[in-house]
């Protein structure tokens, strides 16, 4: 099932869970759709983003590293650049890994 079923089937909500082992604090969440109707070419993938400014309380410690959100991808990257036509069965996320304390 791919992210945008879900929405779709949560009238345009997604839910997230923000791991309790992060450091106090204001962050940038930020979640997007990379549609990939054309990403079978270099450059065509679109990238639909969304962010929130949240504040983290009552949490116990935790480093997750943070990136910046310009240059984040490569656009040759597997996830970037992407045909569903041609063995699209599987989709590596792209992008950093997921924080996992």
């Amino acid at each position: 099932m791919w992210c945008t079923d879900i929405v779709r089937e949560n009238h345009g909500k997604l839910a997230v869970k923000i791991p309790t082992q992060i450091n106090n604090g204001e962050y940038l969440l930020r979640t997007e759709i990379i549609a990939l109707h054309n990403a079978r070419t270099a450059g065509e993938a679109q990238f639909y983003p969304n962010c929130a400014q949240i504040s983290v309380t009552g949490a116990t410690f935790g480093s997750p590293e943070l990136y910046p959100v310009s240059g984040i991808y490569n656009p040759t990257e597997p996830g970037i650049l992407f045909d569903k036509r041609k063995g699209g069965a599987t989709y590596k996320i792209p992008g950093p890994p997921v924080y996992s304390p």
